[in-house]
């Protein structure tokens, strides 16, 4: 199995509007480091949800991993703030395993591309600003935004495979849908040092046909911050 992501992550903290007040400076931060990635596209039935007629996955691969980051605002004088986390990529996947996770050599695969924007509201643990030698700080969020996901293949719903010796393959034509997706944000810095973590939970996916298609995603990243 082959997945290759070209990803940029573009992390931007808001101005100071409305009921946000600034409590530090406007600089921005650049992250460089190592990222971690997990990608998975679950394949349900529409008509039951709850039915996974398939899943593509791939083992936990490298990216450099890239972040551009405001210094924070919070809301009033409290350590609640919010970040608008962006990013982008592409998959690759030809391994398909069942509902019980089995895999199994169909030669298929499926390709595309995907996006989401996702506010997220954090709250800060430790320096609300972390700068000089020994400053730390942790932040936990949860956000909800919109996701955009592009599938192109095929696969064998689970049905064709119990009922079928030569499984029947259902094709996928640009297969294109915008959902909601639900996500949680954690970050640990640490002097200029972070560790971070990002899960998308797939949310409820977009339905092409029979079938309902949701992209899931978990990226751990470190690495150093260089202010600008």
């Amino acid at each position: 199995m082959r997945l290759r992501l070209y990803r940029i992550l573009l992390v931007l903290l808001p101005g100071c509007f409305g009921l946000l007040a600034a409590h530090g400076a406007n600089a921005l931060e650049l992250g460089l480091g190592i990222s971690l990635n997990q990608h998975i596209v679950q394949i349900q039935n529409s008509q039951d949800i709850k039915q996974k007629e398939a899943e593509f996955h791939h083992d936990w691969y490298t990216t450099p991993a890239f972040t551009l980051v405001k210094s924070p605002d919070y809301f009033a004088d409290s350590r609640f703030g919010w970040l608008l986390e962006l990013s982008a990529g592409n998959y690759r996947v030809d391994e398909q395993s069942d509902k019980d996770g089995k895999k199994h050599d169909y030669k298929t695969g499926l390709s595309g591309i995907f996006g989401h924007i996702n506010p997220i509201v954090f709250y800060r643990l430790g320096d609300k600003y972390v700068s000089g030698p020994r400053g730390w700080s942790a932040m936990f969020g949860v956000g909800y935004g919109l996701s955009f996901l592009a599938v192109d293949g095929n696969f064998v719903p689970n049905l064709s495979a119990v009922d079928y010796e030569v499984p029947e393959k259902v094709e996928v034509d640009n297969g294109i849908g915008y959902f909601l997706l639900p996500a949680v944000f954690t970050k640990v810095n640490f002097d200029k040092w972070f560790l971070g973590w990002f899960n998308c939970f797939g949310g409820q996916g977009f339905e092409k046909g029979d079938y309902t298609y949701r992209l899931i995603f978990r990226t751990f990243s470190a690495g150093y911050v260089f202010e600008l």
